[in-house]
């Protein structure tokens, strides 16, 4: 049952994790030093 839930939710960590890839580390310091929310993320 397990294995059927992983894969029920694959299709979005994957495209989570394409998303995030498009914001390097220099952008999630500058939003966390800003204790600002990262808009970008939703506008893309």
């Amino acid at each position: 049952m397990k294995s059927i839930e992983k894969d029920k939710y694959q299709d979005i960590r994957d495209a989570v994790r394409s998303l995030c890839s498009e914001f390097d580390d220099k952008y999630h310091r500058k939003i966390d030093e800003a204790k600002a929310y990262p808009e970008e993320l939703l506008i893309n």
